[in-house]
């Protein structure tokens, strides 16, 4: 059935983005000519050998890697298949569960998500982080093009902060702050084919923009510095922007 489907998109001009199933694996995958492939853990879960798939853990991350991943960052490289490696998630999950302090964030959250009981997860959360980490650090030194996402915001996963969490996390597994940058904002708009539109800030496109107080190129936690924003021919200066978050507290705090 993904075969076929890959087959009717590419007679469609379709682009497929998204999960490979499991029965198919990420060379195959990039081979059909799927766009963009999201998860780094879908690149070991999609890993089938002799029918079994891939124990993940630190020691089979590591051996795969040193086994097959340099002829598959190849193909996806040659394929010009995106990667979205969602690792923010990964550290969401992790501290909740660790004891760190609670994110002050949280307050953005519904009430009701933040009151469902964290779930014991049977993985080695870390050791899996710090796989996935080193992944993409090989995945970016032999030239795979990344895309910053967040994944489903569902708690501890907290919208709209998150993203700005996965590009501190990206430039920590091995991508300057610029490279961070283009994953969030040029290589989506190649990806939906609007590059002409969004993606870089020149005469022409859409004025969709942050205006930030610190450079991102020196820090990436400077873009969360947010002094205006620009969407949609609307501006917001700082003081719009805090009251849109006094209003999401307060709605975050009856929901």
């Amino acid at each position: 059935s993904y075969f076929a489907l890959m087959d009717e998109a590419k007679k469609q001009g379709i682009r497929v983005v998204g999960h490979v199933p499991l029965t198919v694996t990420t060379a195959e995958a990039s081979d059909a000519g799927q766009a963009s492939i999201e998860h780094t853990e879908t690149f070991f879960e999609t890993t089938v050998t002799n029918g079994e798939l891939l124990d993940l853990n630190g020691a089979s991350i590591h051996n795969y890697l040193a086994d097959h991943g340099s002829a598959l960052f190849r193909k996806l490289v040659a394929n010009h298949t995106v990667f979205t490696p969602t690792l923010s998630p990964w550290k969401a999950e992790i501290s909740v569960r660790d004891g760190s302090p609670p994110d002050p964030n949280f307050r953005y959250v519904p009430a009701s998500q933040r009151k469902v009981p964290i779930q014991p997860m049977n993985v080695p959360l870390k050791e899996l982080f710090r796989g996935f980490c080193d992944t993409v650090r090989q995945m970016h030194a032999a030239g795979v093009t990344l895309m910053a996402g967040t994944d489903a915001s569902v708690y501890p996963r907290i919208p709209g902060f998150m993203l700005h969490d996965e590009l501190e996390t990206l430039v920590e597994c091995g991508l300057t702050p610029a490279d961070a940058l283009r994953a969030a904002t040029l290589v989506p708009a190649i990806i939906l084919r609007q590059q002409s539109n969004y993606g870089t800030i020149q005469v022409g496109r859409l004025a969709d923009i942050l205006l930030l107080d610190d450079d991102p190129l020196q820090d990436i936690r400077n873009a969360r510095k947010i002094r205006d924003v620009i969407f949609g021919g609307k501006l917001f200066r700082r003081m719009d922007l805090d009251r849109l978050l006094l209003e999401a507290e307060r709605l975050a705090a009856v929901n």
